[in-house]
């Protein structure tokens, strides 16, 4: 930070006087400079609206946050089906998933083909048969309630399993990784990444993936026991499935990419609050303009974060509208149908058909929006694969360049030693010569920019 004072250039009349230092203190409305934030220097900027390229005339250290962009990759998906368990535990899931709908399903037949025979037995012959059928009715529901619980704690279990896994291999990795990349990485991003990303692994793809795979299974289910009914409802579904498709895919692909967008602009806020929390005497010490100057900063962040977020909101309350619009046509068309063929069918089954036709369509409604939730909720397992990624650092001994006893005596030789910090840098050390004997102690002189730290950087294999 510069400091104000005795170097005022002289302006004409009532033009605003413009220090030397003036283009490191807070903006303000007469600030004779820009006051926007994302074109000074010191400020934290959002990652996601600039791409610089790495190359010899840029010179800054902390590079811009990659955000990836279209469809989550597919080895997003089959590299966190791996983590739950393999194939192995998607059979054991389909399998639950069937039992336990086909209970629910054999609970509603065996309901209504107990109040059609109503119409066709008398009172006594009725009563007479409802401990038979309440009894079988109860073995069913509770047989369903198990299952329930069963696969609900089968698919939490299978999560835990994957965010374990996923969180143990970013944690290794980063501390496998090279000191190039802290230096490269703000410590807010990589909160981030434990913070929400991890968060999004624990809590919402279970969750998502949880209330999908029961919809799936209820719709499935669901349609293809009123097909077996009426089968000419077939003409009015199959156009209702397009259609739910349509909408659903032209919502999922801004929603991805919402979701991406917030993720990226919760980093340059949370590693501000970090510097803040580290840097707080400095910042104090140079007086309250300083420290609105940080927290106008921070507004600025929060405001970047929370327009995301609103966007996302209004994306998917626009995606509702529409398919609850949908949905409450096609129940007027079925109830219609239903009404028309009310000759063909018995009380029970139009019952059924429409209890279905209730449950199916929100049901289409709700498959659609967790389907983009789950997708969007992927982005966390595709950042942390990133971060699973990362380059490692060279291994602590490498193999079969040393002796099992090296080293036997304190003896190091620099021969020919060359050095530089990343691929395409300017060599800081270069062809450097120096024998050090054993029990010799050894003081590095220069000055600034000589090489010693570079020189015991190499010597540790820290940059390595």
């Amino acid at each position: 930070l510069g400091f104000v004072g005795g170097d005022d250039i002289a302006k004409e009349d009532d033009a605003p006087v413009q220090r030397k230092y003036d283009l490191l203190v807070t903006p303000t409305l007469t600030s004779p400079y820009p006051s926007e934030f994302d074109g000074l220097a010191y400020t934290p900027y959002d990652a996601s609206e600039q791409v610089y390229e790495e190359n010899e005339s840029d010179g800054r250290l902390i590079m811009d946050e990659e955000r990836s962009k279209g469809r989550v990759s597919s080895k997003v998906f089959t590299n966190y089906m791996k983590q739950i368990g393999g194939w192995p535990m998607v059979i054991y899931l389909v399998t639950v998933l069937s039992m336990w709908q086909g209970l629910s399903i054999g609970s509603d037949l065996w309901l209504s083909r107990w109040s059609s025979t109503a119409a066709v037995e008398t009172h006594d012959e009725f009563v007479s048969h409802a401990h038979w059928y309440i009894s079988v009715y109860a073995a069913l529901a509770f047989s369903g309630v198990v299952m329930t619980v069963f696969r609900t704690l089968s698919i939490y279990i299978a999560g835990l399993r994957a965010s374990r896994s996923l969180f143990e291999k970013m944690t290794m990795a980063l501390l496998n990784a090279p000191m190039k990349f802290f230096d490269t990485n703000p410590l807010g991003r990589i909160l981030n990444r434990y913070s929400g990303d991890m968060s999004t692994v624990d809590q919402q793809i279970p969750s998502s993936f949880s209330a999908m795979s029961a919809n799936i299974f209820i719709v499935a289910f669901s349609l293809g026991t009123t097909l077996l009914v009426v089968k000419s409802l077939a003409l009015i579904l199959l156009p209702l499935l397009y259609l739910y498709l349509s909408v659903g895919s032209f919502y999922i692909q801004p929603a991805r990419e919402m979701e991406r967008v917030n993720k990226t602009t919760r980093s340059p806020m949370l590693n501000l609050i970090s510097e803040c929390i580290e840097g707080a005497i400095v910042i104090r010490a140079f007086g309250q303009k300083q420290v609105r100057r940080f927290q106008r900063l921070h507004h600025h962040n929060v405001d970047g974060s929370n327009k995301s977020m609103w966007a996302s909101q209004v994306v998917t309350q626009w995606f509702s509208l529409r398919i609850q619009l949908i949905s409450a046509g096609m129940i007027l068309v079925i109830s219609v149908a239903l009404v028309i063929m009310r000759s063909y069918l018995n009380a029970g089954l139009i019952g059924l058909v429409m209890n279905y036709a209730l449950t199916v369509l929100p049901q289409l409604e709700n498959i659609v929006r967790i389907w983009s939730s789950l997708e969007t909720a992927m982005v966390g397992p595709e950042r942390v694969a990133e971060y699973t990624a990362i380059e490692s650092e060279a291994p602590r001994v490498i193999s079969a360049a040393t002796a099992y006893d090296w080293p036997t005596t304190g003896h190091i030789t620099f021969s020919n030693m060359s050095f530089r910090y990343k691929e395409n840098d300017p060599l800081v050390l270069k062809d450097v010569n120096v024998d050090i004997r054993s029990g010799e102690k050894i003081g590095i002189v220069g000055r600034t920019g000589a090489g010693k730290s570079s020189l015991t950087m190499a010597l540790f294999r820290i940059n390595e």
